[in-house]
């Protein structure tokens, strides 16, 4: 199913991040697709992207896309933002 996790990323503050989980099912699998921020769902979040338009230090964490469907359901591999720059330190 999942056939590429995100990667991780390293972001100034203010500026923006996009993860993407790419997916691979056959034509007749439904499948939903939801991201977690620390093993939390994160609301409204289901698309093969995931963006956040201007990172703050709250949004530093572990980021995986879960894949489900009707025989179970698959996460991916964990990617982590992580915030640098003079106010967060070189991380």
């Amino acid at each position: 199913m999942i056939i590429s996790s995100p990667k991780s990323k390293r972001v100034k503050a203010g500026s923006s991040a996009t993860l993407t989980c790419k997916v691979q099912a056959p034509k007749d699998l439904a499948f939903t697709i939801k991201w977690l921020k620390d093993g939390l769902p994160i609301t409204g979040a289901n698309e093969s992207t995931f963006g956040l338009a201007s990172v703050q230090a709250a949004d530093q964490g572990s980021y995986q896309c879960e894949v489900l469907t009707i025989y179970g359901s698959e996460k991916s591999a964990p990617a982590l933002v992580v915030m640098s720059g003079k106010w967060f330190g070189n991380v």
